[in-house]
């Protein structure tokens, strides 16, 4: 069988053959201890496959020349901590999964996402491995969208807001990443090593966990009358941050409730989550509330996840 290590020889043998130079630049192997401590910095237990790989060598002091295509530098230890801690200053640390927000996105072309990806701008679930000229990024991702794997390989290009998955794990996307230029399908230009066919966008096309009848966007209905108290339904559009959540919830009469939760008002705010069928016990607001330009008629005094119904 064949292993990480055996991948990454195949990687230095093709370097050593073609572009020397690339291979100059590697790090020594990362020590436990490095790895322990990346890990306590980012708060997340790293892969087996990323510690066999950092244990092979530390990244690279170079971006370009890389044993990467399209000029990703392979981060050391200490510049992906830094890219860690730099990008999540510029997201929020924990966003909200937002389907419904994301099928209308995709749908309208203005986001791209290939796989089951959640297209975040960044998430602390992401480990950094490598970037392109600081603005295309590849991470290992520990907290794929449905259907996904634990640890696959992601490929994120915030400006053009563009996701996509590349391997379903670390081990597969090196094995494939070898194969491809066994199979001559790279050329250098500029030290970069560079893909022969570039791949496509897929503009407007859903990735297949967004197809779901769960997650299309419901019919709109009108506000409920003031008044309401304990109402059942199902979960619809869902956006917030830590401390504050926008939601509107289908009830099973049709009335749609536009709503606003709050960590400090709300009994149950940690369980919101996108999907769901809840059961809301919720008050008017006395005045309108905005939130992320959405504007909220009933503030959320308790809020409990609601078994489904079998079948």
């Amino acid at each position: 069988m064949t292993t990480l290590q055996d991948t990454w020889q195949d990687l230095l043998t093709w370097f050593g053959e073609h572009q020397p130079e690339a291979i100059e630049g590697l790090r020594p192997p990362a020590s436990d201890a490095d790895l322990d401590a990346f890990s306590a910095a980012i708060g997340l237990d790293l892969p087996d496959a990323h510690r066999a790989l950092y244990q092979i060598s530390d990244g690279s002091d170079v971006d370009i020349p890389s044993v990467f295509d399209e000029g990703h530098w392979f981060f050391p230890l200490d510049e992906a901590l830094n890219h860690f801690n730099t990008i999540k200053g510029f997201a929020d640390e924990k966003p909200l999964d937002d389907f419904v927000r994301w099928r209308e996105a995709i749908e309208d072309s203005v986001i791209s996402v290939v796989g089951p990806v959640k297209p975040h701008p960044f998430s602390v679930q992401w480990i950094p491995l490598s970037s392109s000229n600081g603005d295309v990024h590849r991470y290992i991702d520990l907290d794929p969208a449905p259907g996904g794997a634990v640890g696959q390989v992601i490929e994120v290009y915030p400006e053009a807001c563009s996701h996509r998955v590349l391997a379903s794990s670390l081990p597969e996307f090196l094995d494939d990443f070898v194969s491809r230029l066994k199979a001559d399908r790279f050329f250098v230009e500029y030290d970069c090593l560079t893909p022969r066919e570039e791949h496509s966008e897929a503009i407007g096309v859903l990735p297949d966990y967004l197809k779901s009848a769960s997650t299309a966007p419901p019919a709109a209905q009108s506000v409920a009358p003031p008044g309401a108290d304990t109402i059942v339904g199902d979960m619809g559009s869902l956006g917030g941050t830590d401390d504050d959540v926008f939601f509107k919830l289908h009830s099973d009469d049709g009335a749609e409730y536009a709503c606003v939760a709050t960590r400090q008002d709300t009994a149950g705010f940690s369980n919101i989550g996108v999907g769901q069928r809840a059961r809301v016990s919720l008050r008017p607001c006395k005045r309108r509330r905005f939130l992320f330009f959405k504007k909220a008629d009933f503030l959320v005094l308790e809020y409990n996840v609601e078994p489904r119904s079998p079948g």
